[in-house]
């Protein structure tokens, strides 16, 4: 008896710790609820004004009284709204109008009891976002760019037979980004079209190879070829839809060239050279396999170029059979100056590797000999084996 009266105290006891524990514990809980929360517009453009419906609810078990429910953009809080009372499982509605402003890719989120006016039992849940919720952030537009001229003969590039078909053909990029209803066009400047075509679609990074016949008469010629060119492509660079060259077309043996029949175009002369500034680290160097090996260096322009920027292209060639990897990055460029230029690797495949460092040709290059530099080669070893003379981490 006196055993069943001991357990049926304690037991009575314990019933009455855990109501005092729930009661400790009982509090509000605030939260956007996910299926009410919507923005119009639905593509978010800077300057827009926006307006975001959401509803808050409380899951607690008590009622959450006064309380700001707040429009956040990156850490600031731009917009409140006031609600009070919100009693258990029960839920309000709000809506903020905001301008929006684009200038920076930051996160935007709806934020309940924004300014922690609520004591709560989970403090975790009060901020919803979306990642359609934000700014819409156009593409960049594509570039539009060609190569140079080539005529598919052997001997001088320039001094042709008149009167002689010969074939030519011309590479036409579209970087960055893909471009629609790509026109590109060909002829001598000041006579016969000779080649008329629009492509539907150059996907970003792709390129189209263009290739036609043409028979030129005695004379001084400037053939030219164009990409867009009337203007109805919005380019990230302007400055290289269009290149020419000069051909002499030259009649039999001792016959006068006849006049020029074409109006001389300037063509820019100039010459781009890469240089790795810290060579020294690289070459004959061991590194750790997972290092990160840094390759910089400048761009030394020679001349004026019409392009105000170029590519300067590595490729890291791994031990066979690993697959050569392509790293780019585009620098801008000044007249007779130089650009600086700075990409990264992690180091992943053990034995030999080396690195090339290439600027891509743009036409009216004087020579493009030295656009290429030679390989670098070094060695990767297995953890903990770096420290060759001269190696270093950064």
């Amino acid at each position: 008896m006196k055993t069943l009266r001991l357990l049926s105290i304690m037991g009575i006891a314990l019933a009455a710790v855990m109501v005092v524990c729930s009661h400790a514990t009982a509090a509000p809980d605030l939260l956007i609820l996910r299926g009410t929360f919507s923005w119009t517009p639905e593509w978010i453009e800077d300057g827009a004004m926006i307006t975001i419906n959401y509803a808050v609810a409380n899951t607690g078990d008590t009622t959450a009284d006064s309380f700001h429910v707040g429009l956040r953009v990156g850490d600031t809080i731009v917009a409140k709204n006031l609600h009070t009372g919100l009693e258990p499982m029960r839920n309000q509605g709000g809506m903020f109008m905001w301008r929006a402003a684009c200038t920076e890719a930051t996160e935007w989120a709806v934020v309940a009891d924004c300014d922690t006016e609520v004591t709560e039992a989970d403090e975790t849940n009060n901020i919803y976002t979306h990642e359609a919720f934000a700014c819409y952030i156009p593409p960049p537009p594509p570039n539009l760019r060609l190569d140079y001229i080539n005529i598919h003969k052997s001997g001088s590039q320039t001094d042709i037979s008149a009167d002689a078909v010969y074939t030519y053909s011309i590479n036409v990029y579209a970087d960055d980004a893909r471009a629609d209803n790509v026109r590109v066009k060909a002829g001598i400047v000041g006579g016969a079209v000779i080649y008329d075509h629009t492509f539907p679609t150059i996907l970003a990074g792709d390129s189209r190879y263009i290739k036609f016949k043409y028979m030129m008469p005695v004379g001084l010629h400037t053939m030219y070829e164009e990409v867009d060119p009337e203007d109805t492509i919005e380019e990230s660079n302007e400055e290289d839809n269009r290149v020419t060259k000069r051909f002499n077309a030259l009649g039999p043996e001792g016959s006068p060239v006849a006049p020029d029949t074409s109006p001389a175009e300037t063509v820019a002369t100039f010459n781009l050279k890469p240089k790795v500034t810290n060579k020294a680290a690289i070459e004959g160097r061991t590194f750790d396999r997972g290092e990160t090996i840094y390759v910089e260096g400048l761009v030394d322009v020679k001349g004026d170029p019409k392009v105000r920027s170029v590519k300067v292209i590595v490729f890291l060639f791994p031990p066979d059979p690993q697959p050569a990897l392509r790293k780019e990055q585009t620098v801008s460029i000044r007249p007779n100056s130089t650009a600086p230029f700075r990409l990264s690797w992690i180091l992943e495949n053990s034995g030999s590797n080396s690195i090339t460092v290439s600027v891509l040709e743009v036409a009216g290059e004087t020579s493009t000999s030295d656009n290429h530099l030679r390989a670098m080669r070094f060695t990767v070893g297995p953890i903990g084996h770096a420290g060759s003379p001269g190696s270093k981490k950064k």
